[in-house]
Order: C-alpha cells, then sequence, then structure tokens
C-alpha cells in the first residue's frame, strides 16, 4: 500500500494549488501594509519582552481564528476554511515584519527575506536561501520564477502539516480544536524562529538560491510516522483509567483514515479498548517539523476533547515534549 491515497494525494494537490494562489500576493502585500503601520507609529518598541508579546498576541489571535471555525470534516471542510488559513499565514507573515522592526532591522526586510524564514522553519529540504555566518545572516538572491517554487514549496509543507493531523481526519468536532491547535503551535514557532534570525546582521548575498538534490539517509515511510503518533494517542487516552467515548471515535477515525496495511489498522484498533500502555519509540519525529506538527497537533486534541486535560495527561504530554524536542514552556503555551 502506498503512503497516500489517491484521495489523500487530490486533496493535497488541490488544496496546495489553492494555497500556493492565495499565498503569492500576501508577501508584498505584507510588506506594504505593515511598513505604512510602522511609519505611522514611530514608537517601535524593541527589546525580548516586546518580541515575546508579539508572537504571542498573534499565536493567540490565529488560535481564535482557527477554534471558532465550524469545520466539515473531509475534503469539503478544507476548502471552506481556506479562507481562515489564508488569515492565518497572512497574520503569521505580518508577525515576522512585526519581530524584524521590534529588532531595528525592518530596512532589511523584504519577500525573500520573509520566505527565507519560512522556508528554514519548515526545514525544506534543498533549498539554500538563508545562510548562517557567525552572527551574520546571508540572504541570496532569487529570480521571480525561483520564487514562484519556493511559494510552491511552502503551500505544500501547509497542506501537509494540516493534512497529517486531524484536522481533515473525518473526526468530528475535533477539527475545530485542532485547527485551533495547529495555528497557535505554527505561529509560535515561526515567531521563536523569526526572533532568532533578525537577533542576527543581515547582509544581502551575491549568491542565488538554488534548489540541490541531497543525499539523505533513507526516508521513513508515512505508515512509521502515523503508527508512532496512534500509539501515543492510545497511551494518552488511556491514562485517564475511564474511556471516554468521545476519545474512542477520535483515534478509531485516525486509525480509519492512516495509510497503514488494513492488518495493522486491526491490531491497533483492538488496542483501543486495552489499558495496557503500548511501547513506543517517538524519536523518529526530532527534526521533523512537519510530522512534530501532525503529533502534537492530534495529542493536543485529544486531550481536550472532554473539555478537560487530567494531571497524568499533562504529565504524559511533557514526557513527549521532551522526546520530540518540544519545550514544556511551548507546551503550557499551546495547552493555554
Amino acid at each position: 500500500m502506498s503512503d497516500k491515497s489517491p484521495k489523500k494525494e487530490s486533496l493535497m494537490n488541490s488544496f496546495q494549488e489553492l494555497i500556493s494562489d492565495k499565498l503569492m500576493d500576501l508577501f508584498d502585500l505584507v510588506i506594504m501594509e505593515r511598513k505604512a503601520f510602522h511609519e505611522h507609529d514611530k514608537k517601535v518598541k524593541a527589546g525580548p519582552e516586546e518580541i515575546k508579546k508579539i508572537i504571542s498576541n498573534y499565536s493567540n489571535t490565529n488560535a481564535a481564528i482557527s477554534g471558532g471555525l465550524s469545520l466539515i470534516p473531509g475534503v469539503a471542510g478544507m476548502a471552506t476554511v481556506l479562507p481562515e488559513i489564508a488569515l492565518v499565514v497572512r497574520n503569521q507573515l505580518q508577525m515576522i515584519y512585526d519581530i524584524g522592526a521590534a529588532n531595528g532591522k525592518e530596512k532589511s526586510i523584504n519577500k525573500e527575506l520573509m520566505a527565507g524564514i519560512l522556508v528554514t522553519y519548515f526545514g525544506s529540504k534543498g533549498i539554500e536561501m538563508l545562510t548562517v555566518q557567525g552572527g551574520t545572516v546571508l540572504l541570496k538572491q532569487t529570480s521571480v520564477k525561483f520564487f514562484e517554487h519556493i511559494v510552491s514549496l511552502l503551500s505544500f509543507e501547509i497542506s501537509e502539516q494540516i493534512i497529517q493531523s486531524a484536522i481533515v481526519k473525518w473526526v468530528p468536532l475535533a477539527g475545530s480544536v485542532a485547527m485551533a491547535v495547529w495555528s497557535r503551535y505554527t505561529t509560535m514557532r515561526i515567531g521563536k524562529h523569526a526572533a532568532n534570525i533578525f537577533s542576527k546582521n543581515i547582509e544581502q548575498s551575491k549568491e542565488t538560491a538554488t534548489e540541490t538534490e541531497l543525499s539523505a539517509p533513507k526516508e521513513l515511510k508515512a505508515a512509521d510516522f502515523e503508527a508512532a503518533k496512534i500509539k501515543a494517542l492510545i497511551n494518552l487516552m488511556g491514562l485517564d483509567l475511564a474511556h471516554d467515548q468521545r476519545e474512542i471515535n477520535y483515534i478509531e477515525q485516525i486509525i480509519q483514515h492512516s495509510s497503514l496495511e488494513l492488518d495493522d489498522q486491526l491490531i491497533l484498533a483492538k488496542k483501543l479498548h486495552e489499558k495496557v500502555e503500548i511501547k513506543n519509540d517517538l524519536s523518529i519525529f526530532k527534526n521533523n517539523p512537519t510530522a512534530i506538527t501532525g503529533l502534537i497537533v492530534d495529542l493536543l486534541a485529544l486531550a481536550k476533547t472532554d473539555e478537560s486535560a487530567q494531571l497524568a495527561e499533562m504529565l504524559y504530554l511533557k514526557k513527549i515534549a521532551v522526546e520530540i524536542g518540544l519545550t514544556k514552556e511551548e507546551l503550557e503555551e499551546l495547552m493555554g
């Protein structure tokens, strides 16, 4: 069985194309709007606390936008929320600009730099737009055609993150919760990444950005990540002793719509009713932003399905956070 069903492939392609169309014009639009805003408001506050506040405000705003959606599970549901997803991305670009302004780097901000920050955040393979040399970030030049390619790549990354989580896993009610977690998590992480970039000197490089072929180690299949995630979900559910039917339904839908072989789905479905912790290795999620996002979104959405997170669940989530490279502070912010 392939990692992606024809339905999932079709969803990915159409959704990616729609996001790409929305994203192409956002860079110039955001730069124009934020430049006008900061020129009008000459008192731009700087410093770590202000930057932390900027990230927090945009993260909360995006979570509120996504959490208030009446999401229809499945393919049709994603088409209805595309404007909100575009608004979330727009806010993330505005946040990047504001962080740059708070660092006194407004003159260095252009669409290539903002795109470069997103590319390096997603860990996009083979694209080298930003290089760090000591305390300096060198921004490579891009052609119009190559920038279009970058936007297409970013659209793919955004689509992949959403599709890997419960947002489109045909899970009633959990979709809006997962969407809110996704918005908060990605906004928060992008903000912290941008803050790190803008803390350095930024210079324009004479080199041109290129896409290179990587001799990467053997990649794990999507099914490997899905199996590990489902095991983590089952373990999380088992911590509150009484298995809530909403939690069972949530995980059942994720199992059913996974790319796992039928026999593997059946094994995991049986584990749902066994009150024994499943041995699980989450180290495969490290250094994979897209996979981490799918994992943390689904775990937090599950924890919130019964409208409250128990102490045991919180401790388990903190344990997982350490395993996948998420700080306890970030997890607490997401749970907020």
